[in-house]
């Protein structure tokens, strides 16, 4: 088998995805048409039995939007939402095309979802459709009386359903960043996010500022939107007649309102804008962080403190000059429990979910075979690590499940990584998957590249790498997934690496 390489193309292309695909379930809906047709710049009629967020001032028409990353044109979103007798209905659209690597890959998807409109209203319905280079699918989620019902559909396939837990996400956070504006306070809530999990959302105004719009200066509100799943604030600024102007992902990532020309232009040139997602290091990592124990010292810029995680395996600090230095240790645990291991974090990273599918016949089964008479957590997790690192050949795919992954036997760093947790998790051993950058492999210069991998509970955390087989996750990898992976997208072009050690 070749070996594999970080998953740089198909986590970037993902990230840019997840990205996007948070603005659409955060709903930043930006057109709502009275009952009945019309135009205008204003409220629906409000009735007492409207939740407020369906009657918020925004414009009558559709938005779209141009996408641009580190100053290109990537692609186009568009939004819109209409009332339909009692039902508040959300539509978003987005396209983008890109060369990236040297490879082109383009994508398109669409969401739409109904609530009903009444206050507190209930999501009913959320249809996903998916189509490019990587494939086509439809998702259908459907309230039931015992939950969501689940139907995912691929031409070829057989459909496949499941019943997953209702949904908490309700009508007002279908557009929280103009319902935060209404009521002049935070919104909290609820997302159901693209791996069909639930996450709090809270929603904060910032304050008042002007931007710079066709050559005059405008005032508009800077609204700012997190989840739990990323520290870094998606930000929008909007002005008081509801119009949202722009969105901002972080430093490189914008979407600017523009006419429909105008946001699809980068597809009509079908050309796709250039990107190169690896970060170049001044020098290679030496022997001692290919070592176990093995150390490293990386000095970044560009990169938001929160961003880094600090904990048993990397330090960091902020330097005078505002540079951030990080110490990564890479050891094996020195605390090894018995198998099953107990979750510290009281089950969740033991979990059944819809990628995670440690509960499938055939994952548990091959889980079990890999370890055999292994009572030892770690070793377990050792043999768990080396079969996926040998069996699963490097190749760039879109599975979504662990289950596929198995079936396929073939993906690059992020199938690996969702096999192997969900193995883990299969005999009993707490686990997830971590992001952020590795050290490329391959002949080239030296650089870091964007790449997927697995942190295990044996008694004590540790991390382990599915790609290249490593049971100790070795020091060049830096973990940065408290970002998530929305927040890692920005970060290319901002992110420069100035010292390894």
């Amino acid at each position: 088998m070749t070996q594999p390489q970080p998953g740089a193309q198909r986590w970037w292309a993902l990230a840019v995805v997840l990205a996007l695909l948070l603005v659409g379930l955060v709903g930043f809906i930006v057109t709502h048409p009275k009952a009945g047709g019309g135009a205008g710049n204003g409220p629906v009629d409000a009735g007492p039995t409207l939740s407020d967020v369906v009657t918020v001032p925004r414009p009558a028409q559709g938005t779209h939007f141009g996408l641009y990353l580190m100053g290109q044109q990537l692609g186009y979103m568009f939004m819109q939402e209409r009332l339909e007798g009692d039902r508040f209905v959300t539509v978003i659209e987005q396209k983008w095309s890109a060369v990236i690597d040297g490879t082109h890959t383009e994508r398109y998807e669409k969401t739409t979802r109904v609530y009903d409109a009444r206050p507190g209203g209930a999501l009913l319905s959320l249809v996903v459709e998916q189509s490019g280079d990587s494939g086509e699918m439809t998702l259908e989620v459907q309230a039931t009386p015992t939950g969501m019902r689940v139907l995912r559909k691929r031409p070829g396939q057989p459909n496949e359903t499941r019943t997953i837990a209702a949904a908490k996400e309700v009508v007002e956070d279908a557009d929280q960043v103009r319902l935060a504006l209404r009521r002049k306070t935070d919104v909290i809530g609820t997302i159901t996010e693209a791996d069909l999990e639930q996450y709090p959302l809270v929603t904060t105004l910032a304050g008042q500022e002007t931007r710079l719009l066709g050559g005059r200066e405008v005032p508009v509100w800077r609204v700012e939107t997190r989840t739990k799943k990323s520290k870094d604030p998606l930000v929008s600024y909007v002005d008081e007649s509801g119009r949202l102007l722009e969105l901002h992902f972080g430093p490189t990532m914008v979407a600017f309102a523009q006419d429909e020309r105008s946001a699809k232009a980068a597809l009509a040139a079908d050309a796709g804008i250039r990107v190169v997602t690896e970060v170049r290091l001044p020098r290679g990592f030496g022997a001692a962080s290919r070592r176990v124990p093995g150390k490293a010292q990386v000095v970044l810029r560009g990169l938001p403190a929160e961003g880094l995680v600090d904990d048993y395996r990397q330090k960091y600090r902020v330097r005078a000059d505002g540079s951030i230095q990080v110490d990564v240790v890479a050891r094996a645990p020195t605390r090894v429990a018995r198998l099953p291991v107990e979750d510290p974090d009281r089950g969740a990273n033991l979990k059944r979910t819809v990628a995670v599918d440690s509960g499938d016949a055939a994952v548990r089964e091959q889980a079990r075979k890999v370890v055999g008479d292994a009572k030892d957590a770690y070793e377990a997790a050792k043999r768990i690590v080396r079969w996926v690192d040998g069996a699963v050949a490097d190749e760039d795919v879109m599975l979504v499940r662990a289950s596929e992954v198995l079936r396929a036997k073939r993906g690059d760093c992020t199938e690996h990584a969702l096999l192997a947790v969900a193995m883990l998790r299969a005999v009993g051993i707490p686990a997830r998957v971590v992001g952020g950058l590795v050290e490329g492999k391959e002949a080239g210069p030296p650089a870091y590249k964007w790449h997927e991998w697995v942190e295990a509970f044996v008694g004590e955390w540790t991390q382990l790498d599915p790609t290249f087989g490593e049971a100790v996750a070795s020091a060049a990898h830096l973990q940065l997934d408290s970002l998530g992976p929305g927040g890692s997208t920005p970060l290319m072009g901002a992110l420069t690496v100035l010292e390894v050690r």
